[in-house]
């Protein structure tokens, strides 16, 4: 095991060193030194150039390749340093990380991954023809890498530690937000609709795959971007790079995920104090990595640490966004089909849902088990109105002080609940993009929509 672990951390910062070297204008440096060499060979030979020529162009091609020398030792030298103080850092976390590397079985494996990653730059950029997935195979190597190896993930956030050096503290005492219901509740939307404020700093997709280590990864990443597109829910929100989203529950998956994380569901998670403060530390890190005082976070699977974020983070609001019972769990059951569907044609979509911790819908999904799991078949919409039900009315009975449930339809269908939400947040009430939702018909329930009914009525007496 602490050979896996160094060879993983080794991996890890080759990447990283490579990916420097690859944005350093190292081949400009090496054109600065053979350009001039070669030159003056040129002029050595030429016989038509007397030898006072020659000498004169020597010295001014001698000057431009030790000019060319010095940057590209400078490079060297840079890349060096950074290697030192990775290194170092690896060394503290991953015990033999130093005996590993230096030896026989460090260098292969240096070599090996330095080779590959720069053969897949070159080769594999392009469009993944082979598969449905909207990843490149260089890019489903890297979140392989990044999110499915827990040692590497785990070294990721450690080395993130050393290099942002957060204060947990500052962390504890802001007034973050945090939005946290079953999907299909209107959490996008609302939470794109807070992050418009300017007031907040969160993780989005540039992030990825280095979710862990938000600092670190924006030095390297770099700028750029990419064309807006649908995601795939199909339900016409677009996203980009910046666009935010669900992406700290990786966190909780690394450091904590056998605590809660079962193979067919999510049970109610209550971390421990180390824990709690090692996540202090994380959300400092991302808000020094924004620049920011106050933290917004999107994760539907913090509907199950409601407590725990409330006692780690005492001035935080803890938004809980529900809708109708009957028009949720039928959106619900159509996400569900969309994605086995979506998992069947391309598996690394599916292992990509399981790593970010998305297990609302699909092939993997495992739902929200607050008591005894949910019965009955996913292809049945009963079967997610009885999870909506079981999951609502636990949050009723066990939610903390801090939880303001939000109905959905009275964000769409009231300008007033928009505008006294943000004056509760001290946020600006920006213009905010909510669909018109219509409430539904409620003659002829069954029983079981009946009993939906009555805990949504209970749900909008208290967000009011």
């Amino acid at each position: 095991m602490p050979m896996l672990a160094s060879a993983a951390a080794l991996a890890a910062l080759t990447l990283i060193l490579v990916q420097i070297a690859l944005r350093l204008p190292l081949v400009q440096a090496v054109g600065a030194i053979t350009g001039p060499s070669l030159r003056s060979i040129a002029v050595l030979r030429a016989r038509g150039i007397s030898d006072h020529w020659k000498e004169r162009a020597m010295k001014h091609y001698a000057r431009r390749t030790f000019g060319g020398v010095l940057w590209f030792s400078g490079q060297i030298v840079l890349l060096a340093v950074v290697a030192l103080g990775i290194g170092a850092g690896v060394a503290r976390i991953v015990p033999g990380f130093v005996e590993f590397s230096f030896g026989w079985q460090g260098l292969i494996l240096s070599i090996v991954v330095a080779t590959g990653w720069i053969m897949l730059r070159g080769v594999l950029d392009g469009p993944a023809e082979a598969s449905a997935s909207a990843y490149t195979p260089m890019e489903q190597m890297m979140h392989r890498l990044a999110l499915g190896n827990g040692a590497v993930a785990e070294m990721a956030f450690g080395l993130n530690q050393v290099i942002a050096r957060p204060d947990p503290e500052v962390a504890k005492d802001g007034a973050h937000v945090f939005v946290a219901g079953l999907a299909r509740a209107g959490t996008t939307v609302l939470t794109r609709a807070l992050h418009e404020s300017g007031a907040f700093g969160s993780l989005s997709y540039r992030d990825m795959p280095f979710v862990l280590a938000p600092n670190l990864w924006s030095r390297l990443n770099g700028g750029g971007g990419v064309a807006a597109a649908e995601r795939a829910h199909g339900d016409g929100i677009a996203v980009d790079l910046d666009s935010v989203e669900s992406l700290e529950e990786p966190f909780w998956r690394v450091f904590d995920g056998n605590a809660y994380l079962k193979s067919d569901r999510l049970l109610p998670h209550r971390p421990g104090a180390a824990l709690v403060q090692k996540y202090r530390c994380y959300v400092a890190a991302i808000l020094k990595a924004r620049r920011a005082n106050r933290y917004l976070a999107k994760n539907n699977n913090n509907t199950m640490r409601l407590n725990a974020l409330a006692e780690a983070f005492p001035n935080a609001h803890l938004l809980v966004p529900f809708r109708d019972p009957v028009a949720h769990a039928g959106s619900l059951h159509r996400q569900h089909a969309r994605f086995v569907q979506m998992h069947r044609d391309d598996p690394f979509s599916r292992d990509y849902m399981g790593w970010l911790g998305h297990h609302e819908f699909g092939s993997d999904h495992r739902p929200f088990a607050p008591g005894a799991k949910p019965q009955g078949d996913p292809q049945t919409q009963e079967y997610w109105l009885e999870e909506w039900c079981a999951v609502y009315q636990w949050l009723l009975d066990t939610a903390p002080g801090q939880a303001r449930f939000v109905c959905y339809e009275d964000l769409c269908n009231d300008p007033g609940a928009w505008d006294g939400l943000c004056a509760e947040l001290d946020i600006e009430a920006v213009d905010a993009a909510f669909r018109p939702a219509p409430l539904a018909s409620r003659s002829e329930l069954n029983p079981l929509q009946m009993r939906a009914y009555e805990i949504y009525d209970r749900l909008r007496m208290r967000s009011r």
